[in-house]
């Protein structure tokens, strides 16, 4: 079931408490990162709760530029805290578009992901790359959990982007709040047990928890089937400039 019926936006009090929500449900940062999303969720609190001046404005764009590196940095050790540190659609969408320029971005669709592995013989051990090729760009990509085992392949992916870094959700199938959806469509009015969720670029509706599950299920199944070894990066020349 696609979206498309328009909804009205929340209320800033119901902005509030969306970031608020998942602050709370975010894991802890490294303590540098940890005070640069603290000092942005603080002013977007003031911001949501009355009319923006310029100078508050510019604070804005300054500490969103903090909290920018801080994520960057998130994505590229931690990519499952960068993913709950995300801003939701309704909260981005309300705050100045200077400040929004700063902000991650959403990435979803359908990707390429590439897997190379090669040998790093001082440390021992082997060295994994990964990118994502999606809409015609190339991101490094950050996995964590199932993914890491992933070879290269097609797969829908959702995720946030800093720059040429994505962090990637672990799951093809990721739900989506009623509180997040509530300042942009209404899918599950009238439907006491639905859920909803995105499926790369794709956000459909189901009728329970269950039938999402059935879903993410068959599309594990469908990644894992063929999962061949990683290509392996040419061998470094030798000595002599000669290779195998």
């Amino acid at each position: 079931m696609a979206l498309s019926r328009p909804h009205a936006s929340l209320a800033p009090a119901g902005l509030v408490a969306l970031l608020a929500a998942g602050v709370s449900g975010a894991r802890a940062a490294p303590e540098p990162a940890e005070a640069a999303f603290a000092r942005f969720e603080a002013w977007a609190r003031a911001r949501l709760a009355a009319a923006a001046t310029p100078a508050g404005v510019e604070r804005g764009v300054a500490l969103a530029r903090q909290r920018r590196a801080a994520l960057a940095e998130l994505i590229r050790s931690h990519p499952r805290r960068a993913l709950e540190r995300a801003l939701p659609a309704p909260l981005r969408e309300r705050l100045p578009e200077p400040v929004q320029r700063q902000l991650e971005q959403p990435v979803a669709g359908l990707g390429e992901l590439d897997v190379t592995v090669s040998d790093d013989l001082a440390a021992g051990r082997a060295r994994y790359e990964r990118t994502l090729t999606l809409d015609g760009r190339v991101y490094r990509a950050h996995l964590y959990g199932r993914r890491l085992g992933l070879s290269s392949r097609t797969i829908p992916v959702y995720g946030i982007a800093v720059g040429d870094d994505v962090a990637i959700h672990d799951s093809p199938v990721v739900p989506v709040s009623r509180e997040e959806l509530a300042g942009r469509a209404a899918p599950l009015e009238g439907c006491r047990g639905c859920v909803a969720a995105r499926v790369g670029a794709e956000l459909k509706v189901f009728p329970d928890l269950a039938a999402l599950r059935e879903l993410e299920r068959e599309l594990i199944r469908a990644e894992e089937a063929l999962n061949p070894p990683p290509r392996a990066a040419p061998a470094p020349p030798s000595p002599g400039g000669v290779t195998d």
